[in-house]
């Protein structure tokens, strides 16, 4: 690592990768082919985008059960060694990503913002 070069700088790091890059994730040539995105962009560590994931779906207006229950969810990804992908959102997303977090697990975030403002 350069000098003042923190693992938290690192982990902020913004990439690029183009579709004909050995990082870019197979699994969307695959799926999307020729709507597959050129270039996708992303900010922290590359190697999670090779996880086995589970994505969690927005929901804001959740009740308490539901969040409560989406909870539960986050932590079993965890458990099963997988990384959870969300947007972040209010409600569903968030109660997922926070579960996750505290349980020790990888999370992968897909802003609607710009990076820029993350």
């Amino acid at each position: 690592m350069q000098p003042g070069h923190t693992s938290r700088t690192r982990a902020r790091a913004t990439w690029a990768v183009s579709r004909v890059g050995a990082e870019y994730p197979c699994r969307l040539n695959t799926r999307l082919r020729e709507d597959a995105k050129a270039v996708i962009y992303g900010r922290g560590d590359m190697g999670l985008q090779k996880s086995s994931e589970l994505a969690m779906v927005e929901f804001r207006h959740a009740d308490d059960s539901s969040i409560d229950s989406t909870m539960a969810i986050g932590q079993m990804v965890v458990l099963a060694r997988r990384t959870l992908v969300s947007g972040s959102a209010k409600g569903i997303e968030q109660a997922a990503v926070g579960a996750a977090l505290e349980t020790g697990g990888m999370v992968r975030g897909v802003p609607s913002e710009s990076l820029r403002r993350l």
